[in-house]
């Protein structure tokens, strides 16, 4: 009997994973097998045991009881969505010629790949579980039962990457046909995080947590959690606090969640297979061209915006370079949507001042600075080159990323620090229009330092870009807080106004003169 064209693939991935211990590849497996059982029953509750003491322990093994389904649910996302994300970047592919030359088919690719691999996420796996078994041997949980709660572990986190694997798999069939689609793509890959996001808001601050302890009570919360697999393993778990080191009085129902967690994996593997060869595919992408439209009423206004004359062309250009790639405007809906589950989520009716409420808008703000000018040198040290070979062509290229960011940011700076200040019980609308006066001047300041901080450490790929991002959301709402040591004292307006203006014109007077001195 032919041996599946799958495990052969899987076989030289694993060879592939472990090349680098060649000369133990044989006992590697037993290695893993004598230090995942030591760091399960010695080291990580020795871990746990250091960090923290009886009572945080015992009180941490009731919260995980309670939040396990929400614990695990968190888990199966994040599995799901990793994978998607990291392949919707559409990195470069390997080999792909032979792939296509070979007497495959996608399932046998997708399925020999994952389950190479499984041997490691399988390692990886345990080591998240090990620290939330500690937790639970206070509750005197016997060594059988963690072994169980940690194949459970593996069943749902090995079932959610596989489906994580199938959907980037199918959407980058989709999308990579053409640019527009790749672009779509990358778009996606980072708007993918937000619903992991929300859930982790839910539960700190948005009272999902109460709704799954309520107890006698059938709640949305608990139907859609109870169809889920993540559920069954929670169900194990459960069990096994409430009856700890007496396995036997609950083996029915850990027989029927972990049977059930079994089958879930081996039908999703098959489902998944079937599916993979219908809707994926190699095959290299398509060719497309874009239709050139006519201006409309916007970039016409942008045109009156620079002048009308050349400026206003080349400000219009960068307009429509900036928003017709997805990915740009994936950032923005990404800070915004953080910004709204924020208010959301943590947002309070109580009293609170003017100050309070705008002191987020600052690390906000320059997050948002940092995505949209920041990119100005993604495009390559060619096409910086192409402006200083321009007369006056720096200056004028400064001077479009400036408007442009600034003709982005403000309008989503207003209305953010607006929302934000008339939620306020009481406010006055005085107060509203001299706050909102001074976020617009920290916004344009917050343009000017983001463009500066990009031409002095210029990045030419987007694997780099987030340095920039890291260095803005640092450095400059820092510098500008540190005048509130003294809040009640209405002079530090006056030095937040000062300090974002100075830090904004030193940061793009030293871009730009950089900029003058590049070659």
């Amino acid at each position: 009997m032919a041996v599946p064209k799958w495990l052969i693939i899987a076989r030289n991935e694993y060879l592939i994973s472990t090349s680098s211990i060649r000369k133990i590849r044989q006992i590697f497996p037993f290695l893993v097998i004598i230090f995942l059982g030591v760091y399960l029953g010695y080291i990580a509750p020795r871990i746990v045991d250091v960090l923290l003491d009886d009572f945080l322990l015992f009180f941490l093994s009731q919260t995980a009881l309670t939040m396990i389904r929400l614990i695990l649910f968190m888990f199966f996302l994040w599995f799901i969505i990793f994978p998607i994300a990291n392949t919707l970047k559409f990195e470069h592919m390997d080999n792909k010629e032979l792939l296509l030359s070979a007497p495959l088919k996608s399932s046998d690719l997708l399925m020999g790949k994952f389950l190479g691999q499984a041997p490691i996420y399988c390692i990886f796996i345990t080591l998240i579980t090990g620290f939330f078994t500690a937790l639970l041997i206070p509750l005197g949980i016997d060594m059988l039962q963690v072994i169980i709660i940690v194949l459970a572990f593996v069943l749902i986190l090995l079932s959610a990457e596989w489906i994580g694997i199938l959907i980037a798999s199918i959407l980058r069939t989709r999308l990579e046909k053409s640019a527009r689609g790749k672009d779509i793509g990358k778009a996606l890959s980072m708007i993918i995080a937000l619903p992991l996001i929300a859930l982790m808001y839910a539960i700190i601050g948005g009272g999902l947590m109460d709704a799954v302890e309520s107890s006698g009570t059938s709640t949305p919360v608990d139907n859609l959690l109870m169809m889920l697999p993540s559920t069954w393993g929670a169900n194990i778990i459960m069990d096994f606090g409430l009856n700890p080191g007496d396995i036997s009085s609950v083996w029915q129902d850990t027989i029927i969640n972990f049977g059930g967690l079994a089958f879930f994996f081996i039908a999703s593997l098959w489902i998944g297979s079937k599916l993979a060869d219908r809707v994926y595919s190699l095959e290299a992408m398509g060719f497309s061209s874009s239709m050139v439209m006519r201006d409309g009423y916007f970039y016409k206004a942008i045109k009156k915006i620079g002048g009308g004359q050349s400026f206003g062309i080349l400000l219009a250009s960068a307009f429509k370079d900036y928003s017709r790639r997805y990915e740009n405007l994936s950032k923005i809906i990404y800070i915004v949507s953080l910004m709204i589950m924020l208010k959301v989520f943590f947002g309070s009716d109580d009293a609170e001042s003017p100050l309070d409420a705008v002191i987020l808008l600052f690390f906000i703000f320059s997050l948002l600075a940092a995505f949209v000018v920041g990119e100005v040198t993604l495009r390559g040290k060619e096409a910086l080159f192409i402006f200083k070979k321009a007369p006056s062509g720096e200056g004028k290229l400064i001077k479009t990323r400036l408007i442009m960011g600034l003709l982005i940011i403000l309008p989503i700076g207003v209305l953010i620090t607006l929302y934000s200040l008339i939620i306020i019980p009481q406010i006055s609308i005085i107060m509203i229009l001299g706050y909102t006066a001074v976020m617009i001047i920290v916004v344009m300041s917050n343009v000017a330092s983001a463009l500066g901080i990009a031409i002095l450490n210029p990045v030419y790929n987007e694997k780099e870009s987030m340095v920039n991002v890291m260095i803005m959301a640092m450095i400059v709402p820092q510098i500008s807080l540190m005048s509130l040591i003294f809040l009640d004292d209405p002079w530090n307006i006056i030095i937040i106004i000062v300090t974002n203006c100075v830090l904004g014109a030193l940061l793009l007077s030293l871009g730009t003169l950089k900029l003058k001195r590049m070659e």
